[in-house]
């Protein structure tokens, strides 16, 4: 499923609702087998992000990420409430189909490391901004709370925190194109400062 400006990463709740006749025939089918299929991010009117790989012919930007359908209900007129979790990143590499809903080549994204020293660091400074963040009075889902804790995998933080606290369609994207942890940390620390100095100083 390409939508335009969803960003949607692993560790993450995506609440959808199919209505259109092609993606209701694409979740039968995935509700028939793995429960599992794949949202992209379609490039938007503006233009691609220059630093961000983009299918140019499919209008998509190539990574995606693949959802697990934790919860699905089917009213009477065929539409869905559903909930996909974000399994993990993937990378586009070619289409066997178009229509009526596309059908992706895809490899896994392994995320890496270069330094656990800096990953550690960046942990630590990405939690700090955003429980400032919270502080300052923005506003997240009750539950983030449980999973604002150093313990938990230095990934999921990332991505956790990404998806909550970020709303910029074109950061949102490259956090989610880096496979490197280590710049991923860097960079979502800077969106925060950013966005830290936007609320101006405290009061």
């Amino acid at each position: 499923m390409v939508l335009p400006g969803c960003n949607f990463f692993p560790f993450t709740p995506l609440p959808l609702h199919v209505f259109e006749p092609r993606y209701r025939a694409m979740l039968a089918l995935a509700l028939e087998g793995d429960r599992m299929f794949c949202i992209g991010t379609r490039v938007g009117p503006e233009g691609p992000e220059a630093r961000l790989p983009v299918d140019e012919g499919a209008g998509v930007y190539v990574h995606a990420t693949v959802g697990l359908v934790r919860a699905c209900v089917t009213a009477e007129d065929g539409t869905s409430n559903l909930i996909l979790e974000g399994l993990r990143r993937v990378l586009f590499t070619g289409w066997l189909r178009e229509e009526p809903y596309r059908i992706a080549l895809l490899e896994p994204v392994e995320t890496f490391l270069e330094s656990e020293q800096a990953v550690e660091s960046g942990v630590r400074r990405v939690l700090a901004l955003a429980g400032t963040l919270v502080e300052r009075g923005m506003r997240c889902p009750p539950q983030l709370d449980l999973k604002l804790d150093s313990e938990l995998p230095p990934e999921l933080i990332a991505d956790v925190i990404s998806n909550y606290f970020l709303s910029d369609v074109g950061q949102r994207h490259e956090l989610l194109a880096m496979e490197c942890l280590d710049d991923r940390l860097e960079f979502l620390a800077e969106c925060l400062k950013q966005q830290l100095g936007a609320l101006g100083p405290p009061a």
